[in-house]
């Protein structure tokens, strides 16, 4: 028995697609998903100015993720974004990764990952993943990093199916 087509597909958000592609919709349709989980907040978002307080999301939300996107595709940054497309043409999902080099290895970081919810549970979330994956081997890196909020287990039970490990806890204080 074969799998099912899946009825989305993923590219990368580069060259002439991102010409085509418009920050203010990526930003649109990640912080429409991450507003309403409050679960997705980690220590990345506060460090990012997403988050005040890691329990909220920061009102300007949507204007930093466009200022974000508008970066990582016009800006040659080392942040790169693939979209998970439905065959209707409609976005349903978006994956952000940045490269780092800790002068001993190369590495590939999640920033950010969103599938639009009546999608969820379709494999959109792992194929972004595998393609960031892909990416990643093909550019030398040899480790993917993500990091997510304490409470978001749907999220968790993804990472965990595509072979991510917890390494570490995150502690914050108010002083």
């Amino acid at each position: 028995m074969t799998s099912p087509e899946p009825d989305f597909s993923v590219e990368w958000v580069t060259g002439d697609t991102a010409k085509r592609s418009d920050p203010g919709i990526l930003a649109r349709f990640l912080a429409k998903i991450v507003r309403a989980h409050p679960s997705y907040i980690s220590h990345g978002e506060y460090y990012d100015g997403l988050s005040p307080d890691f329990k909220t999301w920061s009102d300007d939300l949507q204007a930093r993720y466009e200022s974000a996107f508008r970066t990582a595709l016009f800006d040659r940054s080392s942040i790169r974004v693939a979209r998970a497309s439905a065959h209707d043409g409609s976005l349903c999902g978006v994956v952000v990764a940045d490269i780092g080099d800790n002068g001993t290895e190369r590495y590939w970081i999640v920033q950010d990952l969103g599938v639009a919810p009546h999608i969820r549970g379709r494999g959109v979330g792992a194929a972004l993943l595998k393609a960031v994956a892909s990416a990643a081997k093909a550019d030398g890196a040899n480790r993917l990093i993500l990091e997510s909020g304490a409470d978001n287990e749907t999220a968790h039970a993804l990472f965990l199916r595509q072979g991510f490990s917890p390494v570490s806890k995150v502690f914050s204080c108010t002083l």
